[in-house]
């Protein structure tokens, strides 16, 4: 069993009945951070008992300390009954499923965080996730269940009950929609009204494409227009000028403090750990003169009625970012970074154009990053016990 022990490529450990460690193989030993020698005739130092798994924390050769899953069974050593213990270093995957989750909260905190009425869904029209906005506006407008509006239902279904009831604005929906999904134009946008008893009420549709997971979908919002059709038909050109200067700030002031608060780690020592701008100023620069030209792309599809798709560069851009290993502030940071120079750039109404079309950007990013991560973790620790 000896020969069995060195050659294996976990760490093994054969302990008495008592807990005394009676041989150990290279890979324990270096776990350890001990030779054989010193291990030997010494009790382990953790309580053991077959049949049970266990995690021990262990200090590395450099210092820092490492997590080793424990799995304990019974054997034979020397002919009398001993107990084997499988040494597994687990530190690499606990960390990447850290990020992951840490990115999946960071998302959803962008996520219902935005003002606009945002819905994924599927290529079936299955509604998938909804942000706080979309709920809130159900509710405040009639929907005593949300399964009739939100995560579970079909946005497909609902948009063809009311065009066979007569409504116009839905069947254009469903058929703009329909398009994008099939890849026939990349964008969809359509201004409706929507009024309220008590007041006179319009909003902006506007769909885009998204693939994750190998599943194609749809990201949908609904934006609240009402203010700037009322003022437009006010003519009162400096009011409005104003108002989306106020907004503007508002949105950038609210990225700005999530891009703080974002977490970078694990207990108090996260807080100074250095950002991608401190480590890397240079490739900082250059990563945000890319989010910036994405953000210049995606206004000229707007402005123009261009059909180019984006979505190739932005995958690229979140692999590489990926192989960087950054985290949510940092890429939070460059996408504030290439949004501040191009408002700086633009006139109060241009700037709010940047806004609108970052805020489905920084989404379709973060979620490429998040597909990224997921993709890169060995299969037994994707789906993570939370």
């Amino acid at each position: 069993m000896g020969d069995r022990i060195d050659e294996n490529g976990e760490g093994i450990v054969i302990l008495s009945q008592d807990g005394i460690i009676l041989q150990v193989n290279p890979v324990a030993e270096v776990l350890f951070n001990r030779p054989a020698e010193q291990l030997i005739g010494n009790e382990l130092g953790h309580p053991v008992m077959a049949g049970e798994y266990s995690e021990i924390e262990l200090v590395r050769a450099n210092g820092q300390t490492a997590l080793v899953e424990m799995r304990v069974e019974q054997t034979e050593w020397d002919g009398h009954p001993s107990l084997l213990a499988v040494l597994r270093d687990v530190t690499e995957q606990r960390r990447i499923t850290q990020e992951l989750n840490q990115a999946k909260r960071f998302n959803e905190a962008i996520f219902n965080a935005l003002s606009s009425h945002i819905a994924v869904i599927n290529q079936t029209g299955e509604i998938v996730a909804v942000n706080q906005a979309w709920e809130t506006f159900a509710i405040e407008n009639g929907a005593h269940d949300l399964k009739t509006v939100g995560v579970g239902s079909n946005y497909f279904e609902v948009c063809r009950r009311a065009a066979r009831m007569g409504d116009e604005w839905a069947a254009r929906a469903l058929l703009g929609l329909q398009t994008v999904l099939s890849g026939q134009q990349a964008v969809f946008e359509l201004e409706y009204p929507c009024h309220h008893p008590d007041k006179q009420r319009w909003f902006l549709m506007r769909a885009t494409s998204f693939a994750s997971d190998g599943w194609p979908g749809l990201v949908v919002a609904h934006v609240d227009i009402t203010e700037q059709k009322l003022m437009i038909r006010q003519e009162v050109e400096q009011e409005i000028v104003a108002d989306l200067a106020q907004r503007r700030q508002s949105e950038l002031s609210t990225l700005e403090t999530l891009a703080r608060l974002a977490p970078l780690g694990r207990g108090e020592e996260a807080a100074v750990l250095p950002t991608l701008r401190e480590r890397m100023p240079e490739r900082f620069a250059e990563l945000s003169a890319q989010c910036a030209r994405l953000l210049d792309l995606a206004v000229q599809k707007r402005t123009f009625d261009i059909h180019q798709s984006v979505s190739g560069e932005m995958q690229a851009l979140a692999e590489y970012l990926g192989l960087l290993k950054v985290g949510p502030r940092d890429v939070m940071e460059i996408y504030l970074d290439a949004l501040k120079s191009r408002v700086s750039e633009n006139n109060v109404k241009k700037s709010n154009v940047y806004i609108e079309e970052g805020r489905v950007l920084v989404l379709e990013l973060m979620g490429y990053v998040l597909a990224f991560y997921r993709n890169y973790l060995p299969p037994v620790i994707r789906n993570p016990i939370s």
